[in-house]
């Protein structure tokens, strides 16, 4: 949550706002994001042989573009020592939002479809709960 309202990121709808959450998540477990939205679909900067710097041009993107795709979005993330990365891609199928996630020399990606209505609903209950507190 704290990363999501520190990116004051603009959303269309509610897919915009489940992709940025699996989004923050990675960023919340220390990974940095070196490329998102048109260029992360790129072969180039999706190529697991070159190093962070040489994908994205520097070490660490900002948000901007992210939502750039209608119904996709991609994400690529290394580690702070930059020896593994992560592709994300999320699709927007209906009410779902699939989300796929490759390590790179993993043979597998991890995938999870989540019913995106449900999902904004207990982040609102989230959001609500937090307010009341402070």
């Amino acid at each position: 949550m704290g990363v999501m309202r520190a990116s004051r990121p603009s959303f269309r709808n509610n897919h915009d706002r489940l992709a940025f959450a699996v989004h923050s998540s990675f960023l919340a477990d220390g990974y940095s994001l070196s490329s998102t939205g048109t260029p992360a679909f790129t072969s180039s900067a999706s190529d697991p042989s070159r190093s962070t710097s040489d994908a994205a041009g520097h070490e660490e993107v900002g948000i901007d573009g992210w939502n750039a795709v209608d119904d996709e979005y991609a994400f690529i993330y290394s580690t702070p020592d930059g020896k593994d990365k992560v592709l994300l891609k999320c699709l927007v199928i209906g009410d779902k939002l699939a989300v796929d996630a490759l390590k790179y020399g993993a043979n597998q990606p991890v995938h999870l479809e989540v019913n995106v209505n449900d999902f904004i609903g207990i982040v609102l209950q989230q959001i609500m709960w937090h307010s009341s507190r402070t």
